[in-house]
Order: C-alpha cells, then sequence, then structure tokens
C-alpha cells in the first residue's frame, strides 16, 4: 500500500515492517466512504491487533533492493534507460482551512466579500513562484475544495492541502514557510479566518552507498553512465532506511515522464534491463553478506 489512497496512510506495509505504523493509526483510519481499516483487514484474513508483528521481520533482512519507473523525465532527456537512486527527498503536507462568508455574488460590494478562495489562490500562486526560484524543490496544490460552491456565490468555506518536496529539510521547511506565508498575508487582507495543519511529514533520507555502489555496478552493466539520482517521490525504502535497513533503488526511464496515470509507460526494453540490474546487484550483495 505504498500510495495509501484509500484510508490516507501512505507506505503501510513498510512503515509496519519499519516499526513506524502506530496501532492507533489503523485503529483510527477510514476511507471516504466510511469504511474502517481494521473491518477491511479482517475481512481479507488479516488481524489487526498483529500489525506490530511485522517489524520482527526486519531482523532477518540483510538489504532492500527496489525497482521503480523514475516517474519523471530525467533519463529520458539523457538517453539512458537506468538510473540509482542515491537520496528520497523530504516530503510535506498541510491541511489548510479557511473560512469567510458565503454571500450574494452579484449584490456584495468588494469591500464587503469575505470570500475564502481568495487565501487558496494566494497560496497556489506562492507554491508556484516558490517552486520556479528554487533549485530541487516543488511545491503543489492538487486538491481544492469550495464548500457548496455555486457560480453565483462567493465562496465561505475552502479546504486544500499543500505538498513540498525537497531533499534539504532546511529548504524544505523555509519554502513552506514562505507559501504558507503568503496564504496568511492573503487571509488577513480578505477578513478570513484560517487554520493550519501538517498532516504528513517525511524527511530527507538517504540510500546505503554499499547498496547504491552495487547497484551502480550492474546498472552500468545494461547502459553507459546510469546517473545518481534523488527520487522526488516517496518509496517503502525511506521507512526501512531509517529503521536501520541498508536501501537501494533502482530507476527505469518513463515515457514522458508520466506516472499515476494510464498514460504511464516504460519499454519492455528498459525494464527487462532494469530486471537484469536488480538481480545482479542483489546477487552481489549477497555474495559479500
Amino acid at each position: 500500500d505504498e500510495e495509501g489512497v484509500r484510508f490516507g496512510l501512505g507506505m503501510m506495509g513498510s512503515r509496519a515492517v519499519a516499526g513506524s505504523l502506530e496501532a492507533g493509526e489503523v485503529a483510527r483510519a477510514r476511507d471516504a466512504g466510511g469504511a474502517a481499516l481494521t473491518e477491511v483487514m479482517s475481512a481479507a484474513g488479516f488481524d489487526p491487533a498483529r500489525v506490530g508483528d511485522a517489524a520482527a521481520r526486519r531482523g532477518g533482512v540483510s538489504a532492500y533492493l527496489e525497482l521503480h519507473v523514475e516517474q519523471g523525465r530525467r533519463l529520458e532527456r539523457a538517453g539512458v534507460a537506468l538510473g540509482v537512486v542515491a537520496s528520497i527527498a523530504g516530503l510535506g503536507h498541510w491541511r489548510i482551512d479557511i473560512r469567510g462568508e458565503t454571500n450574494h455574488a452579484g449584490t456584495t460590494a468588494p469591500g464587503d466579500r469575505r470570500d475564502a478562495l481568495q487565501p487558496a489562490a494566494a497560496l497556489i500562486l506562492e507554491a508556484q513562484r516558490t517552486m520556479t526560484a528554487a533549485d530541487d524543490l516543488v511545491a503543489t496544490v492538487g486538491d481544492v475544495s469550495v464548500v457548496r460552491g455555486a457560480p453565483n456565490v462567493i465562496p465561505g468555506r475552502v479546504s486544500c492541502v499543500l505538498d513540498v518536496r525537497s531533499p534539504s529539510e532546511e529548504a524544505l521547511a523555509e519554502a513552506a514557510g514562505e507559501i504558507l506565508g503568503a496564504c496568511e498575508t492573503a487571509a488577513r487582507r480578505h477578513r478570513c479566518e484560517l487554520r493550519v495543519s501538517e498532516v504528513k511529514r517525511f524527511a530527507p533520507v538517504a540510500m546505503d552507498p554499499r547498496v547504491v555502489e552495487a547497484l551502480a555496478d550492474a546498472a552500468a552493466a545494461e547502459c553507459e553512465n546510469p546517473p545518481l539520482l534523488t527520487s522526488m517521490a516517496g518509496h517503502d525504502g525511506m521507512n526501512l532506511a531509517r529503521a536501520g535497513v541498508p536501501c537501494g533503488m533502482l530507476f527505469v526511464r518513463s515515457i514522458g515522464g508520466i506516472s499515476h496515470s494510464a498514460q504511464e509507460l516504460s519499454s519492455a526494453e528498459d525494464c527487462a534491463a532494469g530486471a537484469r540490474a536488480l538481480g545482479a546487484a542483489a546477487a552481489s550483495l549477497a555474495r559479500r553478506t
């Protein structure tokens, strides 16, 4: 469950093995339809009360290797089939709830408005500005909801989520502060109430040098000059790495850099090269163990 879309607990399986998945999180988790994660797990034959037992498996793991599509265009632009992940960027999610005043769009004068969408607009524009001005940082507002919105109604309540990612924890925190600060300024200007809550935070994590070396040697046998890359997306390996498991990742070139879409595609040849490199690296690490 790396994506965590249904219950909001991203990378639930690897977090369980890493020992960082709390029983309370599992007990509280529900999907959009109200179904409890514990009930769904029980129906599938799992015992939610034993989630913590998964961490015992970690002691028998000498290394963790993960093969994944790049989800970007760096390899495609470089004309290389494979890349080796040296680190995984940090990630932060903030939920922003804005309350203004619902009123008639035609009869309410500009000075009388408390438009809750205006601070959200400032948030989106500042995210774009901050991202464009920075190196190795991305900021996105991909979830915006106008509560009971209508064409002839001034938005009285808006909810949105800010996603910021960077290999640098300091850069991530600074960018998030600037973006949320612009939203707060706009909220004061438009006389709106603002509530900001951090709902997810993962620190950047480095991959294990020994595993990276094995993957780099194996990838070099498949293609010329495979680059070392930072993954800007979160992956299961980040949880296991924090728990002390030596981790490494190999990226396969994505066609057009498209992912999380029905158009996501990598060539069969590149996938085969990735599988061979993964197998060779695993065998190399096993011989050294």
